[in-house]
This record gives structure tokens, C-alpha cells and sequence, in this order.
């Protein structure tokens, strides 16, 4: 149930930066998960896309990925909930670490995950998983290290600062700002993936303050709070999410979505059939939802806008737009834009490629 959902509390905090940054909130709470009576439920699972779109948007501000950096600034201990805590319950930093990322969940989408390593006396955390297109990814990645990072300071209470930093991203216009955070020059862009070295003397110092015994408990009301965690997901809703998933990565089929949701592809037309809809207007009807957005919200050429979408070429999308709506595709973005409750965002799922099916 914890797959392509995130927490209330992370999704509570990244619609608290598009409001300080003054994009508007609104178009937000219309989708799945973000109104307001959902995001007051801790233990409501909000659907990972909402919260993409949300990085999206901010990650196409002037700041770029870099406002992730901003925004970790001011994500005080307990902005997470429990999981914040479990990174300080341990006897070091290395030991609550390993636990708090075994709970990832209780603050993230399931299938993403990041990794440690240790080699000699270097201690290493890395992105497993990128998700969604690059620009989306850069900030969400660099977000995470940014708050991994002020947790360990935190906990330590000491001023960490890593050996150096690998990220995924292009460079910035302004490397000033990524220094100043890090307290590092040792910095690598287009890295492949996000990642970041200490000294293990960092991760194995005592904690102070730690209190014995107070790990376990905390393990346990986790594992309750998982347990009694509600998606807000409908059972179309994940095939929607998955169907958005597959357009970014060349398995836009009913077979490949049906693996994704681990049912046959017979199960899955019948879903299909009972919900009143077939798989080719299911995917034209999902087409035609992030067209609109991405007409909408970016200045993306055609000829990309039409890749994203699975199509060959911008004549492919012309003829679908004057087939949807008897307009061209640039006299669609004048209109507000408009996210069917069941549709995910442009900007969703894993992977970075695209599908070429029809």
C-alpha cells in the first residue's frame, strides 16, 4: 500500500513551499490527496504523483533544483513526523541512519530507495532509484541528500560536512549556494547518480543525549503506524499511475502495465471492462490530460511535448489535439489546465525515457 504514495507530512510540507513561493496553491489542492481534510489525516498515504507535479513546479522557478536546498533549511526535526525521530534514536548516526532508512515509507513512495556503503573510512549514502523526468528528479534527489545531511548535523550536533558530494543534475548558473550548504567546494555535477561520502569517525560518534532503550519502541509504533496507514488510492487510481509511468519508459503496453499492478493482462482488461473503458481510451484519455498540462504550464517546443507523450512527431500531436477538442495545440494552452481526480501529472513515475507505443 505504500507504493506511489507519500505521507501526509511530506506532502503537507512541499504544498507549504508552492505556497511561500508564491505559485498558488489552488490548482494543487484540486488534485488527488491534496485537499485540505486529506492532508490533515497523518495516516493518510497521499498518491506520489500529486507530489511530483508539486516538485515540478517549483523546480521549474528561476531557483531550479537549487530551491530544494532553501527548502531543507527549513525543515526543522519533526517537520517528518516519526520517521525524524528514529534518525536520532540510535547510539550513533550510522545505526539510526540504517533504521531510518528501513522506514522510509513512513515519509515516502516505497519504490524509491537510497543506499550506504563503506569503504576504509569512508562512508558513503547514494540514490538508488531517480524518480520522475530529469528536472523533477535533480530537485527531489538533491532534496533528500539536503535533508539526510541536516539530520546528521542534528543529530550530532556538530557541523558534518561530507568529503564531497556527487549530483545528478546539470551545473548551476551559481555554485555558491550548493557550497555554502554542503560547507564543501568538492562538488561534481552530472554524476549520474546522487550521492554523498563522509569519514565513518562522523557516523560512529556517540550521539548525545541518546536515550537507551528508546529505539526499539519507536521501531514498533512504526511498524503500527504503517500498518494503519490509508492510500487514497482507488484501485484505477494505481493503474493510472502505473499506465503514467509506463508513457515515460517505453513499455506503454497492457502486458507491461499489468506486471506493474502484478496481475495478468486478462485481469486487467476485465478491470478495464467493469470500470466502463478500454485500454486504447485509457491511454488517450491520459495523453490528452498531460497534453493540456504541459500546453499549459511550460514552454516546451511541440516536437518535445509530443515525444513526452509517446507520439512520433508534432503532427501526431496536432491531429490528436484537433481530434480532442477541435483546436490546434497552442490554442489549447490558453484554456486553465485541466487534471482529471484519477490522472497524474506530467512529470510521474520512475523512469526518464520514452514510449514510442500508440
Amino acid at each position: 500500500m505504500h507504493r506511489w504514495t507519500v505521507s501526509a507530512h511530506s506532502a503537507r510540507f512541499v504544498l507549504g513551499l508552492i505556497r511561500i513561493s508564491g505559485l498558488g496553491v489552488e490548482r494543487f489542492q484540486r488534485m488527488p490527496g491534496l485537499a485540505p481534510g486529506d492532508l490533515a489525516d497523518d495516516l493518510a498515504r497521499i498518491p506520489t504523483t500529486a507530489v511530483l507535479a508539486m516538485w515540478e513546479r517549483l523546480a521549474t522557478t528561476e531557483q531550479g533544483p537549487a530551491i530544494a536546498l532553501d527548502a531543507m533549511g527549513t525543515a526543522r526535526v519533526g517537520t517528518f513526523g516519526l520517521w525524524d525521530y528514529l534518525c536520532t534514536s540510535g547510539p550513533d548516526f550510522r545505526t539510526s541512519l540504517e533504521t531510518a532508512l528501513e522506514y522510509m515509507p513512513l515519509v515516502g513512495d516505497a519504490d524509491n530507495s537510497i543506499q550506504t556503503s563503506e569503504n576504509g573510512r569512508l562512508f558513503t549514502l547514494q540514490e538508488a532509484v531517480a524518480p520522475g523526468l530529469p528536472e523533477v528528479a535533480g530537485t527531489v534527489n538533491l532534496s533528500a541528500l539536503a535533508l539526510f545531511l541536516r539530520r546528521a548535523q542534528e543529530a550530532t550536533g556538530r557541523p558534518i560536512v561530507p568529503l564531497s558530494v556527487r549530483l545528478a543534475h546539470s551545473p548551476p548558473r551559481c555554485y555558491r549556494r550548493y557550497g555554502d550548504f554542503f560547507g564543501t567546494s568538492n562538488i561534481d555535477f552530472d554524476a549520474g547518480r546522487n550521492a554523498m561520502t563522509f569519514l565513518i569517525d562522523d557516523m560512529v560518534a556517540p550521539l548525545p543525549g541518546v536515550q537507551p532503550g528508546l529505539a526499539a519502541p519507536l521501531r514498533e509504533y512504526a511498524d503500527l503506524r504503517l500498518a494503519a496507514s490509508r492510500p487514497l488510492l482507488t484501485r484505477h487510481d494505481r493503474f493510472r499511475q502505473a499506465l503514467a509511468a509506463a508513457l515515460q519508459c517505453d513499455s506503454l503496453s497492457l502486458a507491461g502495465v499489468a506486471r506493474r499492478l502484478s496481475m495478468s493482462p486478462r485481469s486487467l482488461q476485465r478491470h478495464l471492462t467493469e470500470h466502463g473503458t478500454t485500454w486504447r481510451e485509457e491511454v488517450d484519455r491520459l495523453r490528452h490530460e498531460q497534453a493540456l498540462a504541459l500546453l499549459h504550464d511550460t514552454d516546451l517546443p511541440l516536437q518535445t511535448i509530443a515525444v513526452r507523450l509517446g507520439y512520433s512527431d508534432a503532427r501526431t500531436l496536432r491531429r490528436a489535439a484537433h481530434r480532442w477538442q477541435g483546436k490546434a495545440p497552442r490554442d489549447l494552452s490558453a484554456a486553465p489546465a485541466a487534471h482529471c481526480p484519477n490522472t497524474p501529472a506530467p512529470g510521474s513515475g520512475a523512469p526518464t525515457s520514452r514510449s514510442k507505443a500508440s
